[in-house]
């Protein structure tokens, strides 16, 4: 993962990240001036990652109204499978706010209790945009803990089985925004023990 993510193809020194964790590292490594910070995810299978909330200069994401933006070329072709990484296959944290798009995210295991899909505490915020599919996970698809945040006005597709689809506590936040229309969409049949667990 040696290139600097400034290009689609390798010319010069320059060529894309072989991985979005380098990509998003490199992209919160600038200061864009209260700008989103974009990365364009190719066609293809990736790691998972963690975005705790280090960014140039100190600031927390978001402070000054930017975030980071996860574009992907589309959930049937972009990929993200954490096998043991992370308890998320994306973690988000420690007040960043990230936006999600045009891919598919599974965990395949981990985490003792199996780990979840997408994993946001300690005032983290994900915001999910079109076309974003959640496939297996050994304990939830969503899983949002300590003040962290999870909220979509377009909705999202579930291809995969887990144990839970939302799992929220401890001053967990999650929001269908009212002024969108809000689909969830289960593909084949995935199955769950429990759609929703809450607890204080």
């Amino acid at each position: 993962d040696r290139y600097n993510c400034l290009a689609a193809s390798i010319a010069d020194g320059k060529g894309p990240c072989l991985t979005i964790q380098h990509a998003a590292e490199a992209a919160l490594s600038y200061d864009a001036h209260g700008k989103n910070y974009d990365v364009h995810i190719a066609p293809g299978k990736y790691q998972g990652l963690s975005i705790p909330g280090n960014i140039w200069g100190g600031t927390r994401i978001g402070s000054n109204g930017g975030s980071l933006e996860l574009d992907g070329a589309g959930s049937s072709y972009v990929t993200v499978d954490d096998t043991g990484r992370y308890c998320g296959a994306i973690y988000v944290g420690t007040g960043m706010e990230v936006q999600i798009k045009g891919l598919t995210i599974t965990k395949a295991g981990g985490c003792n209790g199996g780990g979840s899909d997408l994993f946001v505490q300690n005032h983290g915020r994900i915001w999910l945009g079109p076309d974003v599919s959640f496939g297996s996970a050994g304990s939830s698809l969503l899983h949002i803990e300590a003040f962290g945040q999870v909220e979509t006005n377009v909705g999202f597709t579930i291809s995969g089985s887990a144990r839970v689809v939302f799992s929220l506590s401890n001053n967990a936040y999650m929001e269908f925004d009212p002024g969108g229309h809000v689909t969830i969409t289960c593909v084949g049949s995935p199955a769950f023990r429990d759609f929703i667990y809450a607890s204080a």
